[in-house]
C-alpha cells in the first residue's frame, strides 16, 4: 500500500475527533489588535529538552528560573495543560515536528522515514527558508531530523572522543546555540520568511549550570553533584543520598534552566535588534520532562517505565504582537500533535494530508472555554512495539505498563492525582472500554511501524554518535 494512502486510512480510522477543526486564515486571523497583517511572519520554534512545565515561573513555579520565558509569554498565548506522546526526545520530537504517533526508536535504531512530512519540509515548500540548530545528538542528521531544513547543524559533532563522551566544553550549552543562530541570521541578509528550529539541552543530566546561575542552593555542603557519574552511584547506593541531596540535584537542574532562559533573553534581543522580533512567531515548548524521584523509587531521569505529568507535562506558549493575544492562557487538554497543525493554520500554508492533530488556532482566536478541542493525549514510550502506553483525559489518566499491567489515576482528585489506583475498582465493561481504547492505539502503532520499518533498514549508528549518546546517558 502506498505509504500516503496507508497514512490517510489510520488517520481516519483512529483520530475522528481531531480531524480539521478548525479552518484558520493564517496571517489574516485577528485577534483584536487592530494591527497590520500584510506580512508573512517567520517563525522560531525553540525546544527546551527535558523542560518540565511545574519548574517554569508562568506555569506556577516557586523560584525565579524563567523571568524571560515568563516575559514571552505575558506578550503572548499560554497553553496550561500540553501533553507529549512520549517520554524520551527522539520519538517525542518526530511526533511534534510530523504530528504523527510516535516511532519505535528503541535503542536509537532507526532513523526519521522520509515519508513522514515534517513541518520544514511544509514551510520549505511553502517558500520559507528554513534552518535548525541543535546541540544534541538526540536529533541529529543522522536521524533524519535534518528533513527539509536548507542548513542544519549540530553542535559539538566534531569533537574529540573523551570531549564528546563527557558532554564537557561550551559547545553542549545555549550561548554556543545562540551563536549558532545569530551567525546564521546575520548572514541572512534578512530573507523572509524564514523557519529557525533551535534545540538547547541544558536542563538535561548533567546538570552542571555556570556559577552565576547557580543560585538556588548555595549552602549545601553533600557530595551528590548533577553528573552521570554520580547518579550511577546514587542508584548502586555507593553514595548517601538523603533530602538535601534531591534537593540539591533539583536546584541545579533549576540553575541550568535559569541559565537556558538568559540565553532564551539574549535571543528576543538579537531579533529585536535585527527588527524581526515582532515580524516573527516565536513558540516555546519542550520534548518531556525529568523525574526527581516523585513516584518513590531511587531513580531519576528519562525515557524509563513513566508516563505521568513529571514526564509528559510540558509548557507550549506562542508570541507574536498583533495575531496572537497578549496574556491568554488556554487551560485546555491539548496534545503535542497540534503543535505543527496550528502553525500551518496560522501562516496559512497547504497542509499535509498525514497530520493526526488539529489546529489550535479556535483556542487561540476563541474563548478558553472553546469545545472546538476535546482531544485525549496518547503516549508511547516507543522503546519497543510491546511496551507503555497511556491515554489521558481531562479526568482520567490510563497507563499500561509493559507487563500489561492496567492503573488509572482521577485526575478531577487533585489531592490523589496520579498517586491511587481506581483501575480494580472500575466495573469490567468500563475496564473493557479503556482497554479497547488501548488496543486502538497499539494497532495504530504497530502498522505504522510494519509499513515504515523498511525504509531504513540498512540504517547503523555511527561510532561517533553512539559516543554523544552515551554522554547524554540514552546508552551505556
Amino acid at each position: 500500500m502506498p505509504k500516503t494512502v496507508f497514512f490517510r486510512t489510520w488517520f481516519i480510522v483512529f483520530f475522528p475527533a481531531l480531524l480539521a477543526v478548525g479552518t484558520g486564515t493564517g496571517c489574516s486571523s485577528d485577534p483584536g489588535t487592530g494591527e497590520d497583517k500584510t506580512f508573512q511572519p517567520n517563525l522560531l520554534i525553540y525546544l527546551v529538552d527535558t523542560l518540565r512545565s511545574d519548574h517554569v515561573g508562568c506555569y506556577g513555579y516557586n523560584k525565579d528560573t524563567t523571568p524571560e520565558i515568563d516575559r514571552i509569554a505575558r506578550e503572548g498565548t499560554l497553553f496550561e495543560n500540553v501533553h507529549v506522546q512520549s517520554n524520551w526526545t527522539q520519538p517525542s520530537v518526530g511526533s511534534i515536528m510530523t504530528s504523527m504517533p510516535p516511532l519505535v526508536f528503541g535503542s536509537f535504531s532507526i532513523a526519521l522515514p522520509d515519508s513522514m512530512v515534517t513541518l520544514a519540509e511544509v514551510l520549505k515548500e511553502a517558500g520559507y527558508v528554513t534552518a535548525g540548530f541543535t546541540t544534541t545528538a538526540a536529533v541529529s542528521q543522522e536521524f533524519g531530523f535534518n528533513q527539509g531544513f536548507d542548513l542544519y547543524r549540530e553542535s559539538g559533532a566534531n569533537l574529540n572522543r573523551s570531549e564528546r563522551k563527557k558532554r564537557v566544553g561550551k559547545v553542549f550549552d545555549a550561548d554556543t546555540l545562540n551563536e549558532m543562530a545569530f551567525e546564521w541570521l546575520d548572514g541572512q541578509g534578512l530573507k523572509e520568511p524564514f523557519f529557525l528550529y533551535m534545540h538547547s539541552i541544558d536542563p538535561h543530566i548533567p546538570f552542571d549550570p555556570p556559577q552565576e546561575f547557580d543560585i538556588f542552593d548555595p549552602g549545601y555542603q553533600g557530595e551528590v553533584d548533577g553528573s552521570l557519574e554520580i547518579k550511577t552511584k546514587i542508584l548502586n547506593k555507593e553514595v548517601p543520598f538523603g533530602d538535601a541531596d534531591r534537593n540539591h540535584v533539583i536546584a541545579l537542574y533549576d540553575g541550568e534552566i535559569r541559565f537556558n532562559d538568559h540565553e532564551i533573553g539574549r535571543l528576543m534581543k538579537k531579533l529585536s535588534q535585527l527588527d524581526l522580533l515582532d515580524r516573527t512567531l516565536v513558540v516555546i515548548i519542550s520534548d518531556h520532562g525529568e523525574e526527581f524521584y516523585e513516584r518513590g523509587k531511587l531513580t531519576t531521569g528519562h525515557g524509563h517505565l513513566n508516563l505521568h505529568e513529571e514526564l509528559t507535562h510540558v509548557p507550549l506558549i506562542m508570541r507574536l504582537p498583533g495575531r496572537i493575544p497578549s496574556g491568554k492562557r488556554v487551560p485546555n487538554l491539548i496534545s503535542a500533535t497540534s503543535v505543527m497543525p496550528t502553525l500551518i493554520d496560522f501562516l496559512d500554508v497547504n497542509p499535509p494530508e498525514t497530520m493526526m492533530g488539529g489546529s489550535l488556532l479556535p483556542l487561540i482566536e476563541g474563548g478558553a472555554e472553546s469545545e472546538d478541542l476535546q482531544p485525549e493525549t496518547f503516549c508511547f514510550r516507543a522503546k519497543k512495539i510491546h511496551d507503555m502506553f497511556s491515554i489521558r483525559t481531562p479526568a482520567r489518566l490510563l497507563i499500561q505498563e509493559a507487563d500489561k499491567n492496567m492503573i488509572m489515576y482521577d485526575l478531577s482528585d487533585t489531592n490523589k492525582a496520579e498517586a491511587t489506583d481506581i483501575f480494580p475498582q472500575l466495573p469490567r465493561p468500563v475496564k473493557n472500554q479503556w482497554q479497547e481504547r488501548l488496543k486502538q492505539r497499539y494497532v495504530m502503532v504497530r502498522e505504522m511501524s510494519d509499513n515504515l520499518k523498511t525504509e531504513k533498514e540498512d540504517f547503523k549508528i555511527s561510532k561517533e554518535t553512539q559516543e554523544r549518546l552515551k554522554a547524554l546517558g540514552y546508552l551505556k
